[in-house]
């Protein structure tokens, strides 16, 4: 029988990959295989859950494939005012 380092000499070592490249990679393939429809708004907290990642991968992915054009990314700014449940009724005002 060969020595152990004769038989592993020709093997390769296992590719480790960023989270974010599997996840990219796996939305491609939603995208490609039609699984994500054209045009349709995607849902972070959905895609988040289905893949069972956080945010900050899926935001990286989501980057990736803005670059390949699959996706557009859209920043949408939204501003609210702040509840005023602690202020009195005369001390909450709407400006």
């Amino acid at each position: 029988m060969a020595p152990v380092s004769d038989m592993i000499r020709g093997a390769a070592p296992i590719a480790r990959r960023p989270l974010h490249e599997e996840v990219a990679e796996r939305l491609r393939e939603m995208i490609t295989e039609g699984l994500l429809a054209p045009g349709v708004r995607l849902n972070e907290r959905v895609l988040c859950a289905q893949l069972q990642v956080s945010r900050t991968p899926l935001r990286e992915a989501l980057k990736v494939l803005a670059a390949e054009r699959l996706v557009e990314l859209i920043r949408i700014a939204v501003r609210w005012s702040r509840p005023c449940r602690w202020m009195t009724s005369s001390t909450c005002s709407k400006s």
